[in-house]
């Protein structure tokens, strides 16, 4: 009786597990891009598949970008070749990667039973940082997926018989260059700090020397991730200034950083990185809080002895430095983002398994996790017209598709422009193909004499700005969400 009540809820956790995956599947081309993140990113990779310039990512054309390496692109862009321009494809490049981490994790978690593995999973892909994630195009999911690599690569060369594990200490190295590859140094940071502390915890140097193949591996990582460096300095001179000393230091230690070139510093208190752990990790979040609440209570409080099996000290280790070092070293940071707790999502899924197993030995797997584990998948489901209103909204979309159809009626494809009057968002160089250009209103007047049939964007609440000699030259098309699209008066 007890093992076909357990095979039914394996096989509940599993239609869990397949769902929430099938849900992101199915909605990531749902709804626009949406400016300002998603749309730069995708815009990015559309302008690397475009141009075929595969070294060196550009926020415009002939102007490089140099805030992240080119890993995300070079996936947004391959993606695009193969599924041709669209919010599917710019979303595959985000969500491939988070899977690929996830299965990892399950991999690593079947080394002590297909029930942790399920479990594992199921809370990993349905925290609301890895869910979200996996449909929204950003250059983090590549960093989990190399981190990810390197951590679990590292455990299972460490855990096998001697020379049993070489392919997975060489993984180790590989997740290394992914991660130089998909944000830079930072993702060897995130690596090495948890396993630094870990082997002087542990006291097992020797071991984890003797298990992984230091020499060969960091040649592997140098010979993969180093050429496109070198390669990136020489084409663009000054890259690397401004990426390792002003993205790896200045952003972290300048509060409100003014030398982003492309946005402005993230400033926030100090430690709001751990608030954004419990919404990057919500629902689970709270269910641990209230695990661990009650336990302490139980003990310190009602006095009540628990009995706990005996614990695994070097994985429990391992599982508790790798969860907690994106918050560790991001804590003192000035300017920081949500996605920046991501690479620890993993380790805290497969710790969370580790207390829940302790807890409940008989029932691992009950109401308690079910519920939590349905919560973000259902919600976005029914919440998903919210969604999509919301990105299309704010997404350029649907003034460029009106753009579009306008110069189709009129038979003057060739002949039309499109112009944005002050600002260009990303998502209207995107849904343009690259053709929206930036004007500023002093540069109107002359268009309007060149011959052409010319579209002016403008914000709906700066429309007061045009002088009336420009204002009685143009017609409005089109008014969506704070835009509104003219043309030339016939």
């Amino acid at each position: 009786m007890k093992l076909t009540w357990l095979n039914s809820q394996r096989r509940f956790i599993s239609v869990i597990i397949y769902l929430t995956i099938f849900i992101r599947v199915l909605t990531l081309g749902l709804y626009a891009v949406a400016d300002r993140t998603e749309a730069r990113y995708a815009e990015i990779g559309r302008k690397m598949a475009e141009t075929g310039d595969w070294i060196t990512p550009q926020i415009d054309y002939g102007v490089p970008f140099w805030g992240k390496p080119p890993l995300s692109t070079w996936l947004t862009a391959a993606s695009f070749k193969v599924f041709s321009v669209n919010e599917f494809a710019a979303r595959l490049s985000s969500f491939l990667p988070i899977l690929l981490a996830s299965y990892l994790v399950y991999l690593l978690a079947k080394n002590k039973g297909i029930n942790y593995a399920l479990v594992s999973t199921m809370i990993l892909i349905t925290t609301l940082g890895f869910f979200v994630s996996s449909g929204a195009v950003m250059t983090d999911p590549a960093l989990v997926l190399g981190t990810t690599l390197s951590m679990v690569g590292f455990w299972q060369a460490y855990r096998a018989e001697p020379n049993a594990g070489r392919l997975w200490g060489y993984l180790f190295f590989v997740g290394l260059a992914i991660g130089l590859l998909a944000k830079g140094p930072i993702g060897v940071v995130l690596v090495f700090l948890p396993l630094t502390i870990w082997t002087i915890w542990q006291r097992n140097l020797p071991k984890v020397w003797a298990q992984l193949p230091w020499i060969q591996g960091i040649l592997l990582t140098v010979l993969i991730a180093v050429p496109w460096y070198l390669l990136a300095e020489a084409k663009t001179p000054g890259f690397l200034d401004y990426f390792i000393v002003g993205e790896h230091w200045k952003r972290f230690v300048e509060k409100g950083w003014e030398g982003d070139l492309y946005g402005s510093g993230h400033a926030h208190p100090y430690g709001m990185i751990w608030v954004y752990w419990l919404l990057a990790a919500f629902p689970w979040s709270l269910l641990t809080l209230g695990l661990v609440g009650k336990m302490i209570w139980q003990v310190k409080v009602k006095q009540t002895k628990l009995t706990l099996p005996t614990l695994d000290q070097e994985w429990f280790s391992y599982l508790l430095l790798w969860a907690l070092a994106p918050m560790v070293f991001f804590t003192p940071s000035a300017n920081i983002l949500w996605t920046y707790v991501l690479p620890g999502l993993p380790a805290f899924a497969l710790l969370l398994t580790e207390l829940l197993f302790m807890l409940w030995q008989d029932q691992p797997i009950n109401k308690y996790i079910v519920a939590p584990g349905l919560l973000i998948p259902l919600v976005f489901l029914f919440a998903l017209p919210i969604v999509i209103n919301v990105a299309n909204k704010n997404s350029q979309k649907y003034i460029v598709e009106k753009y579009q159809q306008s110069c189709g009626e009129l038979g003057q494809e060739s002949n039309c422009q499109l112009f944005y009057v002050f600002n260009r968002p990303y998502s209207a160089e995107f849904y343009s193909g690259g053709k929206a250009q930036q004007v500023e209103m002093h540069e109107i007047s002359p268009l309007l004499e060149d011959g052409r049939r010319n579209y002016f964007v403008i914000r709906t609440d700066d429309i007061k700005e045009f002088p009336p000699e420009i204002a009685s030259k143009l017609n409005q098309v089109y008014e969506y969400s704070a835009y509104t699209l003219f043309s030339e008066a016939n």
